[in-house]
């Protein structure tokens, strides 16, 4: 049978069976509290700090609900307390992390359409780690010693000798421009042909070109890392590998802040970038962020907090944070290069000026830039 909301005695069944509901919750309805809300902020860059909101409803001492048919009156309300926020702590779960005297070798797999110079400007890079310390200067090489203080179950730290271990175009993008995270593993497991895995401290980086997408990226992400299976590989071995896309033409805002006006908050103006190359500026944000987080979490087993399936990790525990000071649409006080304008915050290899993001500092349980 067919029921009609406009049918009469159907309006009349409704008000009586409304009525008899009321009548029996009476006496145990209590007023509903708010607590405070917590949010986290993820590597996709779209939180840069921790947000903290007290959420909190007053009605005063009785509080009133008139639903037309009969009147409810509260008890009377305790005061209320805020829930405090998880610490951020970035637990350890007993796995490996990328430690040992043998260097962390990164093999760079360059997918798609990238020029000489900006390849140049990656390669510097990574060659950075291992430059010397200058006191009193910040570099990329202090940076990655804030890794030091994550040690695995025998007391030995990440590595801090970091290397580029191989490099490889794929000029002509084999997969195609539109890749899935399958494509991503495709091109890993077609590297090692060329680059076998010679040491368990190996990372290899598929790095796309700015025309080429990927599942997720300028959605939620601007690079990732993951692992193999030791099924999956020749030599049985489990390999920590990831992807860092240029987001040039596809997600400047997103992926390249503060180099680009951000796609969401404040419109502020975008800063210079120091190699002349939003987009390249922006992948070495990214690349940091992965490498630090496949070297402290290599197999979703060391350093993060929350759930595994979406963890947040050292790359990602600071997001939006670059220097001193900084807060959600700032990135806090950097360092400006007097003849080109350009900001940054760290010195390479050849005196060379990159951005790094600030990491977690697991002895001081704050974000950092610099050991």
């Amino acid at each position: 049978m067919a029921i009609s909301l406009d049918h009469e005695p159907f309006s009349k069944y409704v008000s009586i069976m409304l009525w008899l509901l009321i009548t029996l919750s009476v006496s145990h309805w209590k007023p509903t509290h708010l607590t405070q809300a917590r949010l986290i902020p993820s590597s996709s860059q779209m939180s840069p700090s921790l947000l903290q909101n007290s959420v909190m409803q007053n009605l005063g001492d009785d509080a009133a609900i008139s639903t037309g048919l009969v009147t409810l009156q509260s008890h009377k309300r305790k005061p209320m307390a805020l829930v405090p926020p998880t610490p951020l702590i970035l637990p350890y779960h007993n796995g490996p992390v990328l430690s040992g005297p043998a260097p962390i070798k990164v093999y760079m797999l360059f997918y798609g359409s990238f020029s000489e110079p900006q390849k140049q400007i990656i390669r510097s890079f990574i060659s950075s780690f291992n430059a010397p310390k200058q006191k009193g200067t910040p570099t990329v090489s202090t940076w990655w010693a804030l890794t030091s203080k994550y040690t695995d179950q025998n007391g030995a730290a990440v590595s801090q000798n970091v290397m580029i271990g191989g490099e490889i175009s794929d000029a002509a993008e084999s997969f195609g421009k539109v890749l899935s995270k399958d494509d991503i593993l495709k091109i890993v497991l077609k590297s090692l042909k060329v680059y076998p895995v010679t040491s368990p401290n190996s990372i290899y980086l598929v790095l796309t070109a700015a025309d080429v997408s990927v599942d997720g990226f300028c959605q939620n992400y601007c690079g990732q890392h993951f692992y193999t299976y030791p099924s999956q590989t020749p030599t049985k071995q489990q390999i920590p590998y990831g992807w860092v896309g240029n987001s040039a033409s596809q997600c400047p805002g997103f992926c390249a802040w503060p180099y680009a006006k951000p796609q969401f908050g404040p419109n502020a103006p975008p800063l210079l970038p120091p190699n002349k190359d939003v987009g390249i500026d922006g992948m070495i944000i990214s690349m940091a962020k992965v490498i630090a987080a496949a070297a402290t979490d290599p197999f979703g087993t060391a350093y993060y907090q929350g759930d595994a399936s979406a963890a947040l990790e050292t790359g990602g525990a600071c997001a939006g944070a670059f220097g001193d000071g900084s807060y959600p649409g700032d990135p806090g006080k950097l360092l400006k290069n007097s003849k080109t304008g350009a900001s940054f915050n760290v010195y390479g290899a050849l005196n060379t000026e990159f951005l790094l993001p600030w990491i977690w500092d697991p002895a001081k349980l704050a974000c950092a830039g610099q050991a």
